[in-house]
């Protein structure tokens, strides 16, 4: 990991999603009419990602906007691509990144 412009390193998905993550899902709340699946890492995080933890990193991708606030997007999921948007394949579980900005929000650039 280098840091690049302003301190940030590059940490795009060519390496987020590079080792194979395996989910698993566990219904909680079973017993009552509101229960829900929580996934479930099965698969450890590799060391060299958990290394990012902490720092401000530089991530490219598709912007899926999911809470806005006066135009500007304020939470979001970043995806590898957008093939999850319209009718792709999901995403796995190391190919988004939910972001979320509180009070600070961006503006959604638009495919031209």
């Amino acid at each position: 990991m280098s840091a690049g412009k302003n301190e940030y390193v590059e940490a795009g998905f060519g390496k987020l999603a590079s080792y194979t993550a395996t989910v698993t899902y566990e219904v909680m709340d079973a017993d009552k009419p509101n229960f829900y699946y929580a996934p479930k890492l099965v698969t450890p995080i590799p060391d060299w990602i958990k290394e990012f933890d902490g720092k401000k990193v530089a991530i490219k991708g598709f912007m899926m906007p999911l809470r806005q606030n006066d135009g500007l997007v304020t939470e979001f999921i970043l995806l590898k691509n957008q093939q999850f948007c319209c009718f792709g394949k999901p995403p796995t579980i190391n190919e988004w990144v939910h972001v979320r900005h509180g009070e600070e929000a961006v503006r959604q650039e638009l495919d031209r």
